[in-house]
């Protein structure tokens, strides 16, 4: 039973995994490294595992040297334009020395690189190492990048008003959307989250309230979430709903997104090969001059 569990859990989780296929890169194509769910915790145990062979066990106890390894691996093999992180940087909300410990890590990446609070990130000790951090955009190379406060686990009041003014304000365009939950799911994912793993919500609370304004700005073209651990791809429109896997999470994979006016594509690419169980990590063709 604890074996067809598991299996169920990857079928449900891990059917999008590979994302869509890679075009060769070009002058034109702007590369991004997504990663997310980073977890840094300074303590001498993992967590147990909820089931036989579950594959969501957060390795906490090596979480700052998978992010060193991280930064590695993009500064030396995947060289992007920039770097985005979902949320959920430290473990425990209040820990702010891990906080600091993520942040010097990040530094140390050679392009620009724009946190995202997560669940887990305790707004206060956050906005201490991370100060206007929280409902802010960007531009870079045409796109216009977006970045949300969930931290409640839904987009308050304010930040929908801000969200809507800055869209309207950044028309024509294209934009990336970047908060913590995502805003889609499926019905086989909802229930496998539920009956494995108790009371966990995969979607931002107020999902559909959000995919509607989005949808009402052609502009936007990609979403990035975290919080699910997990890599899936879903399409509304010409919107692509992206998750990153937990990078604590073996085999420590993050998305590399590639943006251009023929669309948008990813794939996962494990950073981290020493901690993923032997598997071969990809190097990604760097872009061309």
């Amino acid at each position: 039973m604890h074996a067809l569990r598991f299996v169920a859990a990857g079928l449900a989780f891990g059917v999008l995994a590979a994302g869509a296929g890679r075009p060769a890169s070009s002058a034109e194509t702007l590369r991004l490294v997504h990663l997310s769910d980073v977890h840094a915790s300074r303590v001498d145990r993992n967590p147990s595992p909820r089931f036989l062979a579950d594959p969501m066990v957060k390795d906490l106890v090596h979480s700052l040297e998978i992010l060193d390894g991280a930064v590695d691996w993009i500064n030396t093999r995947l060289r992007p334009a920039l770097v985005v992180i979902t949320g959920d940087l430290v473990d425990r909300g209040d820990d702010l020395e891990s906080l600091k410990e993520v942040k010097a890590r990040l530094d140390r990446l050679t392009c620009p690189y724009y946190p995202v609070i997560g669940d887990h990130d305790r707004r206060a000790t956050y906005e201490k190492v991370f100060p206007g951090k929280l409902d802010y955009a960007f531009d870079h190379r045409g796109w216009h990048f977006v970045c949300l406060n969930a931290n409640s686990g839904r987009l308050e009041p304010e930040t929908l008003e801000w969200l809507k003014a800055d869209l309207s304000a950044s028309q024509g365009r294209p934009s990336v959307v970047m908060l913590h939950r995502p805003l889609a799911s499926d019905v086989l994912s909802d229930y496998l989250a539920a009956r494995l793993y108790g009371g966990v919500h995969l979607t931002l609370e107020n999902a559909a309230q959000a995919r509607s304004l989005l949808q009402s700005h052609p502009d936007v073209r990609l979403v990035l979430s975290g919080h699910t651990h997990v890599a899936k791809e879903q399409r509304w429109g010409g919107t692509c709903y992206s998750t990153a896997p937990a990078l604590v999470v073996a085999p420590h994979w993050v998305r590399v997104v590639e943006l251009s006016e023929g669309g948008v594509s990813s794939e996962l690419v494990s950073v981290f090969p020493a901690m993923g169980g032997g598997r071969q990590a990809k190097e990604v063709e760097p872009p061309k001059p």
